[in-house]
């Protein structure tokens, strides 16, 4: 996936799939630092301004064996 244009809609993809079903919406939040109801929009496809910071931070949450 090319992250330098990276749509709202892959985006929401990929936060699904890092999250996956072992972590709850609100438990990925709090990992990532994000008010939970702004995850839940990044989920649904509303955008993020950081899209780029946003991915950089599951993986290194995800490189660290927490997700």
């Amino acid at each position: 996936m090319e992250t330098y244009h990276l749509t709202p809609e892959a985006l929401a993809k990929a936060v699904r799939e890092w999250r996956g079903d072992n972590l709850s919406s609100p438990a990925a939040a709090r990992l990532l630092g994000l008010p939970p109801r702004t995850l839940e929009g990044i989920e649904q496809g509303r955008g993020f301004r950081y899209p780029k910071t946003l991915l950089l931070a599951m993986q290194a949450i995800k490189g660290h064996g927490n997700a």
